[in-house]
């Protein structure tokens, strides 16, 4: 196998990334299909500028980890996944789909149809049978020469990312994030300017929602503070919230941003006094 330092897939293979997006993520550290497969959502929108949505959309995390699974055995070896759904009580099969990973083929049927499974295997099974070679089309929200312009003006140097102090319940009304950390200088940062994205989840598991952003300054010896409004989900379940935070320089170091865990950052919500209100 390739040293994994510096072995490079092709990310323009998964659906929704084209060529400025592969990139950004070689230039955060994401080389390959196997990383992109272990990077959250949330990490991805940041560094490549799509929203999260769209990233979850496109199943970039699912089309990826499909495709590091062909990436690791050997170029002849067919790849298929099957899912198959079940009756709770009964455990019969409701429905069957299965995929051919190579070609990116697709089936599905209601119930149980071993003819039909074992007929869509040896098709994609013979000599002939090749990877898909559509071209990706690059999806990123913003294009052309100002985007690039933003990009070199402002690169991102660290990533982090941090909870709450508490979920945000239905029925909270206006809400603040308040982001605070003591100093930046004891992390070894060195950063001009704070991107702050705050999100909210239902727990366990759902598609995380923007709630705010907002940008600030800073200075490596001052500390940091910064208020986001948010926006009000109107759930009906309480909300786990966290932030996205991107520390970014205005230097044209090509080295790609670190991961960093701020022990003394917090964040915490609370509801917006009144005379704030509009």
């Amino acid at each position: 196998m390739p040293n994994q330092r510096t072995r490079q897939d092709d990310l323009t293979r998964i659906s929704g990334i084209g060529q400025r997006t592969d990139a950004k993520l070689k230039k955060a550290g994401i080389r390959t299909f196997a990383q992109l497969g272990r990077t959250s959502v949330e990490k991805l929108a940041v560094i490549s500028g799509s929203s999260a949505e769209q990233i979850e959309r496109k199943d970039w995390v699912g089309q990826a980890r499909a495709l590091a699974l062909v990436a690791a055995l050997p170029p002849d070896r067919p790849t298929f996944s099957i899912e198959l759904q079940l009756d709770p009580t009964s455990r019969a099969v409701i429905s069957s789909s299965i995929h051919h990973v190579q070609s990116d083929d697709r089936d599905d049927w209601r119930g149980w149809d071993s003819g039909r499974l074992v007929s869509f295997i040896e098709d994609r099974t013979g000599p002939d049978t090749q990877p898909a070679t559509d071209t990706a089309v690059d999806e990123d929200p913003v294009a052309g020469p100002e985007k690039d312009h933003v990009v070199q003006e402002a690169s991102p140097v660290a990533l982090a990312e941090i909870r709450a102090d508490r979920p945000l319940f239905p029925g909270s009304g206006p809400t603040i994030a308040s982001f605070n950390l003591d100093r930046l200088d004891a992390y070894a940062i060195s950063a001009t300017a704070l991107d702050v994205e705050v999100y909210g989840q239902r727990s366990p598991i759902s598609k995380s929602r923007l709630l705010g952003e907002a940008r600030t300054r800073v200075r490596q010896e001052q500390a940091i503070t910064l208020d986001i409004d948010l926006r009000d989900p109107a759930p009906d379940s309480p909300l786990e919230v966290f932030a996205v935070l991107t520390f970014l320089d205005g230097t044209e170091d090509d080295s790609p941003p670190v991961w960093v865990e701020l022990g003394d950052a917090k964040l915490t919500l609370r509801s917006r006094p009144s005379r704030e209100l509009d």
